[in-house]
């Protein structure tokens, strides 16, 4: 598997893990759980897009050799 699958692959389960997080610390009251989802969903989703983004460039390296 490829780095940019992997960033895609990590970054979409760590995206969701932080909103389980974020959920759970909102049901149970626990801030602190809640603001780590928020991190973790965040820092999930720019390691999603990385992945797609060398996706893209990889795409158009292709389309112009």
């Amino acid at each position: 598997m490829k780095q940019r699958n992997k960033d895609i692959a990590k970054g979409t389960f760590r995206e969701a893990k932080g909103k389980v997080e974020k959920a759970v610390g909102r049901v149970t009251g626990n801030t602190r759980l809640k603001i780590k989802g928020r991190i973790d969903s965040g820092l999930g989703k720019a390691q999603r897009k990385v992945g797609q983004a060398e996706n893209e460039l990889e795409k158009e390296e292709n389309e112009d050799a």
